[in-house]
């Protein structure tokens, strides 16, 4: 009895040999061993090692890697695993049994992510989603895209100068099942305030209330990638001030590829410049701007080439080349942002004619600055920035035989406050303080201080 006993061991032994193989059956074993303690991150690991032995225990250690995705809330990664297993498998209806559990939770998901998109809660949208079936599927990649898109919005200044691709937001559809791909964002600014110093001289300062409108639309294709086709307009002017409107009208093409921890965004663009609704300028550029995430921080290196072309002889000094570069470090806190950067650009055009003689214009830049974003309540923020720019002039107009060196300290405040996921009304107080070698003896005293404060409305998707 005991040689019997003795022969089924090795027998046993023999078959678990051939068939599972030894390591095969060990990483299973231990794989559901931490499955049991809750362990599901290690589990998940073990099961791995059982999965590259392609043994038969493959579509069980298919099935129970799955489950342990299951537990950490990652569908889709579930989903990935599940749609392995072999048809012919018991595995195969477990499996099926498990999606079904999965599918179930996701439409909880997907109801969470909408209710969250209403509170303008946009990381806990994403969030929700993203642990959902549908964070593969066009339903969720058209919520994520949009949830995606407004923090970009929350995370950023709005520039006034050239179109931004990280500018390119698409609209929230108001049927989420009616998914497409293809996005059109559009939004209209409108600002009106006050300067105590309208001509940014020494010279005894000029009141004025001033107002702006800007508007714009995009359409965006989305595949692996984002391509863009845009258009957007803005327009200034001074009250009671002969000769005093400004326009740009700007046609850009924006492109953008994702990847694990970065993008890289390219842009090409055309703007034309008016005074009075007459064409002064055309400006043609390309931009590039690539971003890193590592942990809570982001890390951008911007470029931008251009060149200015007058289309009336008033405006010959701006023909010239222009260069800019910037690279900024940002942490994140929730949705809160400090930001520092440091950028420098040189303007390689003439000078300005002026009233009694020349105004240096080519010159080189270069400024520091930093931005702080916190959030007040869901729909409420407040910005604040600090920079300072030194510029030096390349060129010598100067009645005192000297180049032209300037300074520039200014100072932002703006508050902004969601009235619906369309709509915010904003504040803004920008304070600046130029300081320069050109005085009174100058053409021009470029010495002065400018306090200029906007209400605005934004209208957007």
């Amino acid at each position: 009895m005991k040689n019997i006993r003795i022969i089924m061991f090795f027998l046993i032994l023999f078959n678990l040999n051939s068939a599972y193989s030894l390591d095969s059956l060990a990483w299973f074993n231990l794989g559901v061993a931490q499955y049991k303690q809750k362990k599901f991150d290690d589990s998940k690991k073990s099961f791995s090692q059982a999965i590259i032995l392609k043994t038969k225990l493959t579509d069980a250690a298919l099935f129970y890697s799955a489950l342990a995705e299951f537990n950490l809330v990652q569908y889709p990664a579930a989903e990935a695993l599940i749609k392995k297993i072999n048809k012919s498998s018991i595995f195969f209806t477990k499996g099926q049994e498990l999606q079904l559990a999965i599918r179930t939770n996701s439409d909880s998901m997907l109801l969470k992510s909408k209710q969250a998109y209403s509170e303008f809660d946009y990381e806990s949208c994403l969030e929700f989603i993203q642990e959902s079936y549908f964070a593969d599927h066009p339903t969720g990649l058209n919520i994520s895209s949009i949830c995606q898109n407004k923090l970009v919005l929350e995370r950023q200044e709005y520039s006034q100068a050239v179109p931004s691709v990280t500018q390119s937001l698409p609209a929230l559809r108001s049927d989420d099942s009616a998914v497409s791909m293809d996005m059109f964002y559009y939004y209209a600014d409108l600002g009106t305030g006050f300067s105590n110093n309208i001509f940014l001289t020494n010279a005894a300062p000029t009141e004025r209330a001033v107002y702006q409108v800007s508007g714009g639309a995009e359409y965006i294709l989305r595949k692996s990638y984002d391509l863009g086709l845009g258009i957007n307009y803005d327009y200034s002017n001074v009250v009671s001030l002969a000769n005093a409107s400004n326009a740009y009208i700007n046609i850009y093409s924006p492109i953008t590829f994702y990847y694990d921890s970065s993008d890289l965004a390219l842009l090409m663009y055309l703007s034309t410049a008016q005074n009075n609704s007459v064409a002064t300028y055309r400006k043609t550029g390309a931009s590039a701007a690539y971003k890193y995430g590592l942990a809570d921080f982001q890390f951008e290196l911007a470029l931008d080439v251009s060149t200015k072309s007058a289309v009336t002889a008033t405006y010959n000094y701006v023909n010239g080349s222009y260069f800019y570069s910037k690279f900024a470090t940002s942490y994140f806190i929730d949705k809160n942002k400090l930001t520092g950067y440091v950028s420098a650009s040189q303007n390689n055009s003439g000078d300005q004619p002026v009233t009694g003689g020349t105004l240096p214009y080519a010159n080189k830049d270069t400024e520091l600055g930093a931005l702080a974003s916190f959030w007040l309540t869901k729909s409420s923020r407040v910005i604040f920035s600090y920079s300072v720019a030194k510029i030096n002039y390349l060129n010598k107009h100067s009645v005192n035989n000297i180049f032209r060196a300037d300074e520039e300290y200014r100072i932002k405040l703006k508050f902004e406050n969601k009235l619906n996921n369309y709509l915010k009304l904003y504040l803004e107080a920008v304070l600046t303080d130029h300081k320069s070698n050109y005085g009174n003896n100058e053409v021009i005293n470029k010495n002065y201080k400018e306090n200029l404060l906007i209400f605005g409305l934004f209208l957007g998707n």
